[in-house]
């Protein structure tokens, strides 16, 4: 097998393709050369929704079964039944997370101010380090500033990976996991079938939010990101 390495600047594409052959610095070369890019954590998060979907409803499903309220054969068959909802569920989250992203390239100047208050707070709360992340000093966004410029898409997909981890770690240490009021929230994460006929599995869901907290705090911070 053989490797071929150039230099993102030698590129003549618009649009991201194998974005998992860029490092960090490559995709940042790219975005300001005019690249449509983010990270690979934004730009293949589908594969990744997806398979967290399959995984929390497998193990509601997987508790009915050992309980016997349904059979194997019951619980394929309902799973099959789930797979366009699904599909539909995770084009909406990503959907929604580009629409995050686009917002914050099209006011990357003029919130530029934010975003460095934003990184300061995560560097200080979120474990965040700039240099592991490849994200501009102070210094750096000052220049930028002066240039008319600020984070580049793959900058500004690290600041929200980030950002994600620190709402869901505030969030949970909160009481607002045990709040009558997002039930809701947290039943909307699943699929409609299950709601309707698999009621009663949302009383051992919601007691074991805190412990197995995916569902409940993915779904809240994609939409609230």
């Amino acid at each position: 097998m053989r490797c071929a390495r150039w230099r993102a600047t030698e590129s003549q594409s618009r649009r991201r393709g194998g974005n998992l052959g860029f490092t960090q610095l490559g995709r940042i070369e790219a975005a300001n050369k005019g690249v449509r890019l983010n990270t690979d954590a934004i730009d293949n998060s589908a594969g990744v929704d997806t398979s967290d979907h399959e995984v929390n409803i497998k193990i509601l499903l997987g508790r009915l079964l050992r309980e016997g309220d349904i059979t194997i054969k019951q619980r394929n068959t309902v799973l099959a039944s789930m797979t366009d909802e699904v599909a539909h569920q995770v084009l909406r989250d990503n959907y929604e997370q580009n629409v995050l992203l686009g917002n914050a390239r099209a006011q990357a100047y003029e919130m530029a101010a934010v975003h460095q208050r934003l990184i300061h707070h995560l560097e200080s709360h979120a474990d965040l380090d700039r240099g592991l992340e490849f994200l501009p000093s102070d210094a750096e966004i000052g220049g930028r500033l002066a240039n008319g410029k600020g984070l580049s898409s793959p900058e500004l997909a690290v600041v929200v990976a980030y950002a994600k981890l620190d709402l869901k770690a505030t969030v949970l240490a909160s009481t607002l996991p045990d709040d009558p009021w997002f039930e809701g929230t947290l039943a909307e994460y699943f699929p409609s079938r299950i709601r309707a006929d698999y009621p009663r599995a949302w009383t051992s869901i919601r007691s074991g939010a805190r412990s197995s907290p995916t569902p409940w705090s993915t779904t809240w911070s994609t939409e609230r990101a």
